[in-house]
């Protein structure tokens, strides 16, 4: 800094006016003043200078900085909520949401998903896909943006980027927009909130929240009223929007008005999500906290999303002639969040909308389906307009909204095929087999009868012995035996044919008629039926025809899984065949119909819903009930030891049973022999609660299954085999020293084990040929299984056939007659050597159970002979008495037995035989076996049966 003078001149000493020593030395000090004054101003000035920063001028600066210190108030106050509020929220969350990958969506710049830009649109037309910005450099191919202006708001994806402020979307614009903006979101952002109005966008992506197989998650906290948030996402295998549905809603704890909404998200891998705001019908606009994405379902549950409400389906809408018990049924089940069906419920009225006091109400209905049968009595005939609505729910309690109600008319008067019921499956029946046998209700009628004709010459009178004032309809009217008879609307009592009484009625073969009639006695001869009006006699509807159908759970029965169509027989039972229903736990849903003769169908039942087999698995058994009594008191049994009834078709469609067939090919070398199928066994005690808790029962499975082995038959030098082959008949001398089985021969006797044993093993030297041997103790036992399970006794003799066990002469090879499923003669006739079961000195061996070779038995056979009253059923390393019948110890009187069967042992034996000869009588039988020969003994009525693996 200058000053105008740096120094003051002082008063000359020689000056004679001056006073040097008053003046000079105050001038001084004067002087050093202003020099130190200097000093100290200069430094200011360089400071100031310093301060302006290059600026022109201080108060240019300080208003620099007066705009910098605004700016930094708005820096620090977001900073504030940033690294506070915000970071607090963050770690709540990682609290409630540690266990699991998650991204956070808190609307603070660093807590946020977006990758947000905003663009200027200066220009768009509508119908025009060009839209023009202050700036394309940031812009995305393919990405979606959003454009709004506070009026309307338009999402555009970028098809081709055209020039620096130019770009094409992928389609045209619905709106002229101008000064408008695109961004990523069009949510209104603040204080780490965002409010989305009807039509707001949000976009965000990629996240990952793992790649494993499992749904994904959005939650979102949010205010709590009806403005609705749309969630959509976009995966690998989802390249368009998807959208993903709300699964659960709940309270925030101690904010109220603040609800959690959960959204499940089938996505995997990187996804890109959408947000759609849409107005409800009391508020335009919600306020969001905070989202956050996990990698599972929470488990936190609340209030769950509720069934899709339901589009009523039959009748169809203002049907008319409608019978009074109609089956209703809605379009379908939909869940959003696929949560299955547990309920419906049905309301009826009269009265259009006004559902306060129904003409029906079914109320909860479990299980429910798509259809319930109304009952009868709540309808009235005689075109009476009904209006009806449905609703369901879902296994998480969740009801959905009542279907919009339709209307129906009732026929003029009620005569109509019952709706039948379903019986079996039960409903919600779990471990359900491949191929169960569905079945309804009886046939019945309403309002119906047959009114039979008294036109002379329609009855005849009876010419049978004994028979007076009976007469017989000769007419084709009856097809069937009715229900029931009336005369003149009074009901008669069915009799029995031949020995009918006054006021009775029978159906069947008299007379020499070729088929069977209705035969009903009157009092006396005036009363003969030709002499009266047509309703002298009613008969009831016939059941002539039924229909099944089986839908999938999320099917239909348009075209539904399987339609049985129009079958005539076994009318109320119907086996569903295989390969129709699969494994793993999978719910079906059926239905049935029955017709008439005059009536046509009834109404579809109420469908009843089941679930099957996690492995499909044909599982039938047998339970001893009682011991003793000759043979025992047995029961069959399912899987879990609870009493089943079962006939000739069960077996005949059981995967085991249905697959034991005759072969006479080259497979066998043109022998007749009978192959039996694979199967798994188990024995043991039913378990607890179940109809045989605790008794001893023998089960079979067609396929694996827990606590079940494969039987030791179908194992092959440690090799599984699919089937074993054994001879149909008794082996005869086939020539070359060979054992055949054919029918019509002499069996092959005066043989010892080890000839039988080397004539049937002698067709292995043939080339390429290879798996004769003697039957075996095995395959014995697989057998004896069979027959035990399918007759249901051990009774084999009164069930199956005595066979020649009396007769003392030997008979030709299925002469006998005695046959089970294509075998002959399993007892009687002749003995039969058994192979693998042999008495070493003093040792028990048998062969292993993987057919590798002989192991040591730890048993102790019977010390004498008598009737079979129980079995060994001791396991120990390669062994398992429980596969095979071998007795544990016997009785001297028959009527102590168990088994029926007789038993007789030596000491000294090597071998088995089984089954009795000629002249055995009731000792003979499926489980009679002798221990008395050794391997080169020669018995009479001593031979064998082929076998092959």
């Amino acid at each position: 800094m200058t000053l105008p003078k740096n120094n003051i001149t002082p008063i000359p000493d020689t000056n004679p006016g001056a006073v040097p020593d008053l003046w000079n030395n105050r001038y001084s000090e004067i002087d050093d003043n202003f020099q130190d004054l200097d000093s100290r101003q200069t430094a200011v000035e360089t400071d100031l200078e310093n301060a302006r920063d290059g600026e022109p001028s201080l108060a240019a600066k300080v208003s620099d900085i007066v705009s910098s210190v605004t700016s930094l108030d708005a820096r620090t106050g977001a900073l504030e909520l940033d690294s506070a509020i915000a970071v607090s929220e963050a770690v709540k969350l990682d609290w409630l949401y540690r266990n699991l990958r998650f991204a956070t969506e808190l609307w603070t710049p660093n807590w946020t998903l977006l990758d947000d830009i905003e663009l200027i649109v200066s220009q768009t037309v509508v119908g025009d896909e060009s839209v023009d910005v202050n700036d394309t450099t940031d812009l995305v191919v393919g990405q979606e943006y959003v454009i709004f202006d506070g009026t309307n708001k338009e999402s555009v994806v970028v098809a081709e980027v055209l020039t620096g402020t130019r770009f094409r979307a992928t389609a045209d614009l619905t709106y002229a927009f101008s000064g408008a903006r695109l961004k990523r979101c069009s949510f209104t952002i603040e204080n780490g909130n965002a409010t989305a109005l009807d039509g707001d966008l949000y976009f965000c992506g990629p996240i990952n929240l793992g790649s494993d197989d499992i749904d994904k998650a959005l939650i979102i906290r949010r205010e709590n009223n009806d403005t609705d948030l749309k969630l959509y996402y976009q995966d690998d295998a989802n390249t368009t929007w998807k959208e993903a549905h709300w699964e659960w809603r709940r309270n925030v704890e101690g904010q109220t008005g603040v609800i959690e909404v959960e959204y499940r998200l089938s996505a995997r891998d990187n996804m890109n999500l959408k947000l759609e705001a849409v107005a409800g019908t009391t508020s335009i606009q919600v306020v969001l906290y905070h989202m956050v994405g996990v990698h599972a379902d929470t488990g936190l549950k609340g209030t769950h999303h509720p069934p899709e409400k339901p589009v009523n389906a039959v009748p169809g809408i203002a049907a008319v002639g409608i019978k009074e018990t109609p089956t209703l049924s809605i379009e379908k089940y939909e869940s959003v969040v696929n949560t299955a069906q547990e309920a419906l419920r049905v309301q009826i009225t009269t009265v259009q909308g006004d559902y306060t006091s129904p003409a029906y109400d079914s109320q909860e209905v479990v299980p429910g389906g798509r259809a319930h049968s109304v009952p009868p009595g709540k309808l009235v005939s005689g075109q009476t307009t009904y209006y009806w609505r449905m609703c369901v729910k879902d296994t998480e309690g969740a009801w959905s909204d009542w279907s919009d109600e339709t209307s129906f008319q009732t026929a003029d008067s009620f005569a109509y095929v019952s709706t039948p019921v379903n019986i079996a499956p039960v409903a919600n029946a779990l471990d359900v087999p491949e191929q169960p046998t569905l079945v309804s209700s009886a046939f019945a009628v309403s309002g119906y009868k047959i009114s039979l004709t008294g036109t002379s010459g329609d009855w005849t009178l009876s010419a049978a012995s004994g028979a007076v004032n009976e007469y017989y309809y000769n007419k084709t009217d009856i097809p069937a035996k009715p229900e029931s008879v009336y005369e003149n609307n009074i009901l008669m009592v069915e009799g029995t044919l031949g020995t009918l009484e006054t006021g009775q009625w029978a159906w069947g073969i008299n007379d020499g008629q070729p088929e069977a009639r209705l035969y009903v006695k009157v009092a006396d001869v005036e009363t003969n039926p030709n002499n009266h009006p047509a309703d002298f006699v009613q008969c009831t509807e016939f059941h002539q025809s039924s229909r099944w159908q089986i839908r999938t759970a999320t099917g239909n029965y348009t075209s539904p899984l399987h339609d049985t169509n129009e079958v005539t027989s076994d009318l109320t039972t119907y086996v569903v065949p295989p390969a129709i229903l699969e494994d793993g736990e999978n719910d079906y849903y059926f239905r049935v119909q029955h017709k008439g003769v005059n009536l046509d169908w009834s109404e579809w039942s109420a469908e009843t819903r089941f679930t099957t087999s996690t492995t499909f698995a044909s599982i039938i058994g047998i339970a001893l009930v009682n011991q003793g009594t000759s043979f025992g008191s047995w029961q069959r049994v399912d899987r879990d030891g609870n009493n089943v009834t079962t006939d000739a078709a069960f077996f005949d469609n059981h995967p085991i049973w249905s697959g034991i067939t005759n072969v006479s090919d080259a497979t066998v070398k043109n022998q007749k022999m009978v192959k039996i199928p694979k199967f798994y066994y188990k024995v043991d005690n039913a378990q607890a609660g179940s109809d045989q808790a605790g008794n001893k029962c023998w089960w079979i499975s067609d396929k694996q299954v827990d606590g079940f082995k494969l039987h030791p038959a179908f194992m092959d030098n440690g090799t599984e085999i699919e089937q074993f082959y054994v001879g149909a008949y008794e082996a005869h001398d086939a020539g070359s020293g060979r054992a055949g089985s054919e029918l019509n021969q002499v069996p092959w006797v005066q043989r010892s084990y080890q000839q039988m044993k080397s004539s049937c093993e002698d067709w292995n030297t043939d080339p390429d040929t290879d798996g004769f041997h003697l039957f075996n103790i095995y395959e014995m036992g697989a057998i004896q299984f069979l027959i035990l399970i399918e007759t249901g006794t051990t009774d084999v003799q009164g069930e199956i056939g005595q066979g020649n066990v009396l007769s003392g002469s030997l008979l030709n090879t299925g002469a006998s007659t005695l046959e089970w499923r294509g075998i002959f003669d399993l007892w009687g006739n002749t003995w039969t050597s058994i192979d693998g079961f042999k008495n070493n000195g003093s040792n028990l061996t048998m062969l292993n159970d993987q057919g590798t070779g002989y192991v040591q038995i730890d048993i102790t056979m019977p010390s004498g002979s008598g009737y079979v009253a129980a079995m060994q059923d001791k396991e120990g390393t390669g062994y398992d008495m429980k596969s095979v019948f071998i007795p544990r110890y016997v009785v001297a009187a028959y009527d102590d037995a168990t088994y029926g069967d007789g038993f007789g042992i030596d000491a000294s034996y090597n071998v088995l035989i089984h089954g009795g000869d000629h002249g055995n009588g009731n000792q003979c039988g499926l489980f009679y076996l002798a221990a008395v020969m050794l391997e080169t003994d020669i018995r009479d009525v001593g031979g064998g049966r082929l076998a092959k693996r």
